[in-house]
């Protein structure tokens, strides 16, 4: 889902000597193999796709690292039935891509998407399905627990879902000194209008409804719950576990709570990537660990081996501790 100048074409089904890492190892923690350059290292992508986050994943193709982008896995030192050398255009090795299937996504990747795709299925527009529409409290707390289940993970992770928990993601047990938080800053209009153009459809927001606290600025019940939840970072209507329970505290119906991108104007979708980069800020900008890479930046282009490079650099300055 993250937007790339051109994105490679990818293997419809996985190659016959795919290693099933959760044939081993159900969570596929085993995936990097110890001789690898930067074993134990990791990259977690903080921010929204169409921000260059397909990017940041060739870059862990670079640094031979195992990684899941939305629907799309590497495991790299697994495969090897492709021509060495054999690359698409931007740099990003084909050979080591495959559209996932279940038995090679991580479990709790592959069951973190499936809570979204749910809630983007039943929840939204007039298609949606109340009875099987789940968005609330529980739905919040489940996915959390599923995005703390893969910082375990020796895995890069980045774009949908992940990007809707932010709070999750700062306070997961990833080892500051093993992981690298990527922000990837871009003008919000610009986002906004190239969002809803490639893909609206798939990118849920908050209601506009729910962006004021239930109960007022004061907080209120629902106020309570949400600051015990998220502490004192601001509202994101990109953040979906603040909306769901936003949501419940309000007393609205799930069906209520969620739009897709491609129904509401560029302006308040603009609003709502600007102040989610001001949560990010909030989360992520302090940390040792945290690089921002603006790739979007005429006078600074990045292309995936400077992505890298800025990310190799940033754990040379900070050594890896056991985990």
């Amino acid at each position: 889902m993250g937007e790339s100048t051109r994105l490679p074409p990818v293997v419809e089904k996985a190659a016959p000597d795919v290693v099933d890492a959760s044939a081993n190892d159900r969570d596929g923690a085993s995936a990097t193999p110890a001789s690898a350059p930067w074993a134990g290292r990791r990259v977690v992508t903080i921010s929204h796709g169409t921000t260059g986050t397909h990017s940041v994943f060739c870059a862990a193709h670079d640094l031979g690292l195992p990684a899941v982008h939305f629907h799309l896995l590497t495991y790299p030192y697994f495969h090897s039935h492709y021509r060495p050398g054999e690359l698409v255009p931007d740099g990003c090795p084909k050979r080591y891509m495959y559209k996932g299937e279940s038995r090679t996504l991580p479990p709790c990747h592959s069951e973190l998407l499936a809570k979204y795709m749910a809630v983007k299925e039943n929840c939204v527009g007039a298609s949606g399905d109340a009875r099987q529409c789940h968005f609330g409290t529980a739905w919040a707390t489940d996915a959390e627990r599923l995005v703390r289940a893969a910082a375990h993970l020796r895995i890069s992770v980045g774009d949908t879902p992940y990007p809707y928990f932010p709070h999750a993601l700062a306070s997961a047990p990833f080892g500051d000194a093993n992981t690298t938080f990527v922000h990837l800053p871009r003008d919000a209009v610009a986002w906004a209008a190239s969002r809803k153009e490639h893909h609206g459809n798939i990118s849920l927001m908050c209601s506009r409804e729910l962006w004021q606290r239930p109960g007022g600025a004061g907080g209120g019940a629902g106020g309570d719950a949400e600051r015990a939840a998220n502490g004192t970072a601001p509202f994101s209507p990109l953040d979906l576990s603040a909306c769901a329970r936003r949501c419940e505290a309000a007393g609205r119906q799930p069906t209520q709570c969620l739009e897709a991108m491609s129904s509401v104007p560029t302006a308040d979708v603009a609003a709502a990537f600007a102040a989610n980069e001001a949560l990010l800020a909030s989360l992520f900008a302090a940390r040792p660990n945290y690089v921002a890479i603006n790739l979007f930046d005429p006078s600074h282009p990045h292309d995936t081996a400077d992505i890298a490079q800025s990310i190799r650099l940033a754990w040379q300055r900070r050594p890896a501790r056991g985990e």
